[in-house]
């Protein structure tokens, strides 16, 4: 191949704390809207099944990656961060194929 461009879905933003922390709230678990903390002596959510096998399928995707990654090392890499989405909000597609657009812009920039 002349030129081997790769997509980096599980790129790190600066948005990983706020995203967790907004999901936090609206599943009743984090600090209120207003900004302040509930106070109400709550234990941290225990993770669930579905939490558990997101995570585990999340290591074995990374650990394949990295493999690849390593035996075919590409020219480009295009890096979209993991938490622009989940992976249910096909609504918005149109913001995230901009935001790839954007991504590709940047990374054949350099």
């Amino acid at each position: 191949a002349d030129l081997i461009v790769a997509v980096n879905l599980n790129a790190h933003s600066g948005r990983s704390r706020r995203r967790a922390s907004e999901l936090a709230r609206v599943e009743g678990h984090g600090p209120e809207e207003d900004g302040a903390p509930q106070g109400d002596g709550q234990e941290p959510k225990v993770p669930g099944l579905v939490d558990v096998v997101t995570a585990s399928l999340d290591l074995m995707q990374n650990s394949i990656a990295r493999m690849k990654l390593a035996s075919y090392t590409p020219d480009v890499v295009i890096d979209v961060p993991r938490d622009a989405c989940m992976f249910y909000e096909f609504y918005r597609a149109e913001e995230l194929i901009a935001l790839g657009r954007d991504c590709a812009e940047r990374a054949l920039a350099r």
